[in-house]
């Protein structure tokens, strides 16, 4: 969409197609304890940090004989923007599943898809909070001590958040080489291509990603105790 038609349609948005549960179309209200998505025009707006519409983008890289699908175009296509209805400028995160697209309202200032990712999924704010609550009854402790103490489920969301934090850091790296959005499937591919040693996260991974977790467990207090 050009700008011309992007400022008209943040014109009619404003007067005649508002839908309250998107932050674009419903700027004024504020973000609750649920997260707000936008409406489906507003999605078509999207722009990617170097100002391509994400639709236009993701069209390039779309397989030549089936739809363009996979929650991992997440962990590239990030983080967007659109005009409100008043004209300000929104950040928001674009979600992939089952072949559609959400994006959610950027409630907590995350810095990239991982941030986004552990303050808004169900098992990684668990996580967060177990931490929070051990940190709470016991002090302040070395993060791999309340990592011993977590339960199986809360084990298994730790390990799981380090691993896709791993992954992130090679996608992000390979999209520098690349230096552009991918222009083609096959390049897509190679962008996303899941990691292929098993080996487990050396010392100082682990390290870094613990200090990591804390940052976004302080985050996410932080923003929920701030004053309304």
């Amino acid at each position: 969409m050009r700008p011309a038609a992007e400022a008209h349609f943040v014109g009619r948005r404003a007067h005649d197609l508002m839908e309250p549960s998107c932050f674009a179309c419903n700027p004024a209200s504020r973000a609750g304890p649920e997260p707000r998505f936008l409406c489906g025009e507003h999605k078509q707006t999207c722009r990617l940090p170097d100002g391509e519409l994400l639709s236009d983008a993701l069209a390039r890289a779309r397989p030549p004989d089936s739809p363009l699908e996979g929650s991992a175009l997440g962990w590239l296509y990030n983080p967007v923007s659109v005009r409100d209805a008043l004209g300000a400028e929104r950040r928001g995160w674009a979600d992939f599943a089952a072949g559609g697209m959400a994006v959610y309202e950027d409630r907590f200032g995350a810095e990239d898809f991982f941030a986004f990712w552990m303050l808004e999924r169900p098992d990684m704010v668990a996580l967060l909070t177990a931490v929070e609550r051990y940190r709470s009854r016991h002090g302040p402790s070395d993060l791999q001590v309340v990592v011993t103490t977590l339960t199986r489920g809360l084990r298994e969301a730790f390990d799981l958040a380090l691993d896709e934090w791993l992954w992130l850091r090679d996608v992000e790296a390979r999209h520098r080489a690349l230096g552009r959005w991918p222009a083609t499937f096959a390049e897509l591919e190679r962008v996303l291509r899941t990691r292929t040693s098993s080996a487990p996260a050396t010392v100082a991974q682990t390290a870094a990603f613990l200090e990591r977790l804390e940052q976004l467990q302080g985050r996410r207090i932080a923003t929920r105790r701030a004053p309304a």
